[in-house]
């Protein structure tokens, strides 16, 4: 899945950070610092590493995300289904991967 940007998430950030009283670069600071915090909880530190500085790389130069799912074999969905309890597993079994303005 990937995203490009050609104007909305800097009007979005600018109109965000207005509503909380901040500037864009504090606000881009805090949610950089929030995503990583987040992925904590699944034991992952190479994706977190990998989602932060994309995240990170992306609101400071909004150009494209993109998130990829490459899993080594064909996925049957009864894995998915087993796999939905453990979200670390299922990423890992997706081999999931985040890159931003690539």
């Amino acid at each position: 899945m990937r995203f490009d940007d050609y104007w909305i998430t800097d009007k979005a950030l600018d109109f965000a950070a207005k509503e909380q009283g901040t500037d864009k670069e504090e606000l881009i600071s805090g949610l950089s610092i929030m995503a990583p915090a987040i992925l904590a909880q699944f034991n992952m530190p190479e994706l977190q590493e990998q989602v932060s500085a994309a995240i990170s790389s992306y609101l400071k130069n909004p150009k494209n995300i993109e998130i990829k799912a490459a899993p080594s074999a064909p996925t049957p969905i009864m894995t998915f289904v087993a796999l939905a309890s453990n979200p670390a597993s299922l990423i890992e079994a997706l081999n999931v991967s985040i890159s931003a303005n690539k």
